[in-house]
């Protein structure tokens, strides 16, 4: 993961795949650290 950091990995890589990653490591902290909060906004809009 520090060699992933350390590189300049977003020159080498498209936009599209730093916009994975972005997207990829959001969905991460929501499901480690804002899992209650994330689900009950999950159970919100399924209410409507």
């Amino acid at each position: 993961m520090n060699k992933i950091i350390n590189e300049p990995w977003i020159k080498q890589r498209s936009m599209k795949d730093t916009i994975n990653f972005l997207i990829f490591f959001h969905a991460y902290i929501i499901r480690n650290y804002l899992q209650p909060f994330y689900r009950g906004i999950t159970y919100f809009h399924n209410a409507n």
